[in-house]
C-alpha cells in the first residue's frame, strides 16, 4: 500500500527506473520514460508511451512528451499482462527475500492512462 500511496499525488511520471514505469504504468498514471536503461526504452516501447534519451532533453519535446502521454489508453489486455507479470514477480519476492523486505501484489488501478 506504500507504493500506491507514494503515487497517490502523481499527475504525470517521468522516470528513469524501469520499475518506477511499471508501476505508473499500472496505476493508470500517465508515464514518460526517460531512457537511460535498454529496459525504460523496452516499456515505452511495449506500451507505446512516450520515451525521451535522458542525455539530451529539450524542453519543448519534454512538453510534447508528457501531453502525449495524458492522451495516451494502454488496452486493457496489455495492462492484464504487466499485472500478471508484475506480480508474479512479487510472489516470487515474497518467497525468496527476507520477511522485512516483502511487499504486497498491486492488484488495482485504473485501467489506462488518462
Amino acid at each position: 500500500q506504500a507504493i500506491v500511496d507514494a503515487y497517490a499525488d502523481v499527475a504525470v511520471h517521468l522516470g528513469a527506473r524501469f520499475h518506477g514505469g511499471v508501476i505508473a504504468t499500472l496505476l493508470g498514471i500517465p508515464s514518460v520514460g526517460l531512457a537511460s536503461d535498454p529496459k525504460v526504452s523496452s516499456l515505452c516501447d511495449e506500451f507505446g508511451l512516450p520515451c525521451l534519451d535522458i542525455t539530451s532533453i529539450e524542453a519543448p519535446a519534454l512538453s510534447l512528451a508528457i501531453e502525449k502521454a495524458k492522451s495516451q489508453k494502454i488496452s486493457p489486455e496489455k495492462l492484464a499482462v504487466l499485472r500478471r507479470l508484475s506480480n508474479e514477480n512479487f510472489r516470487w519476492f515474497d518467497a525468496n527475500a527476507p520477511k522485512s523486505h516483502q511487499v504486497p501484489a498491486i492488484s488495482s488501478g485504473s485501467g489506462g492512462a488518462a
